[in-house]
């Protein structure tokens, strides 16, 4: 393949991974219209499945690029900076992670958080796919909390629940900015901050 057709061949890929997470994000997996997204694009249903060969892979990589954009705007960031363990590293993640869930890059809000009211009654690999994000989620934020209070970081509450209640507050603050709920939502991001103590 000529090197101008491999990249439009990627460009294309890349176009439907990303109209394809965006209505993933709004209508979950089981609304993902084919026919929706090959209209927004203007190609045919059997283009938009061509470079994943079945609808299951491009779910799968959609989801996949969705939990990329929470690492890129909320873990890396942290990691890039080079912050030791504690106070710091800590606003810095639990900032950026307020700012990706109240700016979402995405038009349904976290696509981690959606997929996981969709799918957590359900059964298959993207819901396993899920649970694995899930896990890693939530054990990134186990480590850094515990981090932080190893470098003498004061939290409310243990590392454990910590965690956990960071987490549904994390839940509570995108459905607030997906209802346009602009009290609960300033409530809950000031109760992440203090669940984290800062």
């Amino acid at each position: 393949m000529p090197r101008s057709s491999a990249a439009e061949a990627e460009q294309t890929r890349r176009a439907i991974l990303a109209e394809t997470v965006q209505q993933m994000s709004v209508h979950g997996a089981g609304g993902i219209s084919l026919g929706g997204i090959a209209t927004t694009l203007n190609m045919s249903k059997a283009g938009v499945v061509g470079p994943f060969r079945t609808r299951e892979a491009l779910l799968l990589a959609a989801f996949d690029l969705g939990v990329a954009a929470l690492r890129e705007r909320v873990i890396d960031p942290a990691l890039v900076l080079h912050l030791g363990p504690g106070e710091q590293r800590l606003r810095v993640i639990v900032e950026g992670w307020t700012d990706y869930l109240v700016n979402s890059p995405f038009r349904g809000g976290c696509l981690l958080t959606s997929a996981s009211f969709e799918l957590d009654g359900q059964s298959g690999p993207l819901r396993d796919h899920m649970v694995e994000a899930a896990r890693q989620w939530r054990h990134f934020l186990r480590a850094q909390l515990s981090e932080a209070v190893a470098a003498g970081h004061r939290l409310p509450h243990d590392v454990p629940d910590t965690a956990a209640l960071l987490i549904a507050l994390g839940l509570s603050l995108n459905q607030a900015v997906q209802l346009d709920d602009a009290d609960t939502r300033d409530r809950t991001i000031r109760l992440l901050r203090e669940t984290a103590g800062l």
